[in-house]
């Protein structure tokens, strides 16, 4: 996809050129099928606003972003199995997102975005949301975990909660 250049990953990056990247080229990112240019695109992006010393200052665009991508809806067209398969393993375009904010804000962050799915009524991005914490493999997120399985209700989001934190404590121990 020529339309999407970044920088080299080699160094940080200031949020203020991010920023102006993710102004010009945003719908690129973001916008229609998912492609594994386009997938991996997003990727090195929020790997460099992680990495950036004020990345924190993209969350404006980035929380919009995430407003506006869907959740992940299965096989993705045009995409060969493996493909596939790791596309959606990390949520599409959406997950990547999500763990970006996540990075940036910790355990906060995924309070801040569960609640706000929960009260919007887009359960169908809680799953990202909770696998993109397992993909981070950080322990800081094990307390929270276990906070919202005692307080969810919903037995389909109550078992990913399970699974997530089961898996996750999984990984904090190796």
């Amino acid at each position: 996809m020529s339309e999407i250049f970044l920088p080299e990953e080699s160094g940080r990056v200031s949020a203020d050129v991010l920023l102006s990247i993710w102004r010009s080229r945003h719908e690129a990112l973001t916008k229609g099928k998912t492609t594994v240019e386009q997938f991996s695109a997003l990727s090195t992006f929020c790997g460099l606003v992680v990495k950036s010393p004020d990345g924190i200052k993209l969350l404006p665009e980035l929380m919009d972003a995430i407003s506006e991508l869907p959740a992940p809806t299965g096989k993705l067209p045009g995409l060969d199995q493996n493909q596939d398969r790791v596309i959606q393993e990390h949520g599409d375009k959406l997950g990547v997102v999500l763990r970006c904010v996540l990075q940036l804000k910790g355990p906060s962050g995924f309070n801040e975005l569960y609640d706000g799915f929960k009260k919007g009524g887009e359960n169908t991005k809680l799953k990202p949301l909770v696998e993109g914490v397992y993909l981070l493999g950080e322990s800081e997120f094990l307390e929270v975990i276990a906070g919202r399985i005692e307080q969810e209700r919903d037995p389909e989001l109550h078992e990913i909660l399970v699974t997530c934190f089961d898996r996750l404590k999984e990984r904090v121990k190796r």
